[in-house]
C-alpha cells in the first residue's frame, strides 16, 4: 500500500519550499514503510496462529488414532498413515468384542484445524461406547450419524464412514458405508478383486438417513485393503491421478507378501508417482490378510 497524492493536493505542493518538499517526501516514505511492516506484522500473526492451530489439531488427532494395530487370530495387519497436515491424520479405530471379533471403523473429515480435529474426539467416543452393538455395521454407522446430527444440527463438516466387523472363526466380514471409498478385496482364488459397497450418504446431514448393510465370506489368502479418498486422488506434478487401478495392481503383485510388507511397497509406489508433487491431504491406508 502506497501513499498516493490527488490533483488537488499536487498543485498545492508548488507553493512550498524545496526543504519541506523534502520532508514531505520522508513522510511518505516512513508511512509506506511503517505499513509495510504492519502489514507483514499482521501476516505473520495470521501464519503463527494457523501453525498454532494445526499444531494443536494435529496432536488432538494423533491422541484419538489407534495406538497400535490388533493381533488377531487368522487375520494380520498393515498400515501406512502419511499426514498432510503436521501430525493430523484421518482417523480409524479398532473394537474387540471377543478375542474372535473385530470392528473396524475408517472414517474422514474434510478441511483441517481444531474444530475439524475434535470430530474425531467424538467419533472415537461414539465408536467406543458401542462395543456391545459391534457386530452391526447398520447400527453403529446409525449410532454415529445421530451423534453427529445432534452435535453440529445437520450443518457440519462433510464427514465420511466405512465400519467392518470380522469374525475371524467364521471369516465372515459385515460392513458398512457411508460416503466412504469402498472396501477393496484381492479375491485369492479368482485372482481378482471385488468393491465392498453399499447405499450411504455422509454423516450428520439427515437425522432418518439409512445405510445399507452387506456380507462377504473370506478365504485365506484373501488381503482386504480399507483407504482415504485422498490415497487414489492424489496428483502428481503431470495432474495424473495415483488411482484405483495402480492401487489393485500393487496389491496383485505382492500378494504373498505380509500385509505390513504390502502396505511397504503401496508407500514406496505412492511416493514414486507424486515425485516433487506436495501431497494435498491426508493419506490413511489399512491392509488386512486373511491367514
Amino acid at each position: 500500500m502506497k501513499i498516493e497524492f490527488t490533483e488537488c493536493f499536487v498543485s498545492d505542493m508548488k507553493s512550498l519550499t524545496p526543504d519541506e518538499l523534502q520532508k514531505l517526501e520522508e513522510f511518505r516514505i516512513r508511512s509506506n514503510d511503517f505499513m509495510i511492516t504492519a502489514l507483514a506484522y499482521d501476516k505473520a500473526k495470521q501464519d503463527q496462529f494457523i501453525s498454532r492451530s494445526l499444531g494443536l489439531s494435529g496432536s488432538i488427532l494423533h491422541a484419538s488414532a489407534a495406538d497400535s494395530l490388533p493381533q488377531m487370530k487368522n487375520m494380520k495387519f498393515g498400515s501406512l498413515i502419511a499426514p498432510g497436515y503436521s501430525r493430523g491424520v484421518d482417523y480409524f479405530d479398532f473394537l474387540q468384542p471377543t478375542k474372535n471379533t473385530l470392528g473396524i471403523l475408517f472414517t474422514d473429515v474434510s478441511g483441517l484445524g481444531i474444530n475439524n480435529a475434535l470430530y474425531s474426539v467424538l467419533l472415537r467416543s461414539v465408536f467406543h461406547s458401542c462395543i456391545n452393538e459391534a457386530a452391526s455395521p447398520y447400527i453403529i454407522i446409525k449410532r454415529i450419524n445421530l451423534v453427529l446430527h445432534d452435535y453440529t444440527k445437520g450443518k457440519g463438516e462433510l464427514v465420511t464412514a466405512f465400519y467392518a466387523f470380522f469374525d475371524t472363526e467364521t471369516k465372515r466380514l459385515f460392513y458398512s458405508n457411508a460416503g466412504f471409498p469402498p472396501a477393496e478385496v484381492f479375491r485369492i482364488e479368482r485372482n481378482d478383486f471385488d468393491s465392498l459397497d453399499t447405499e450411504g450418504s455422509p454423516l450428520g446431514y439427515k437425522l432418518n438417513a439409512e445405510f445399507g448393510q452387506g456380507r462377504t465370506e473370506l478365504k485365506s489368502g484373501d488381503i482386504c485393503v480399507i483407504y482415504s479418498k485422498s490415497f487414489i486422488n492424489s496428483k502428481n506434478s503431470e495432474n495424473e491421478n495415483f488411482g484405483l487401478l495402480r492401487l489393485r495392481n500393487i496389491v496383485k503383485e505382492h500378494k504373498s507378501k505380509l500385509p505390513t510388507d504390502i502396505a511397504k511397497n503401496l508407500k514406496t509406489a505412492y511416493e514414486n508417482f507424486m515425485g516433487i508433487a506436495l501431497q494435498g491431504s491426508d493419506i490413511t491406508l489399512l491392509v488386512i490378510k486373511i491367514t
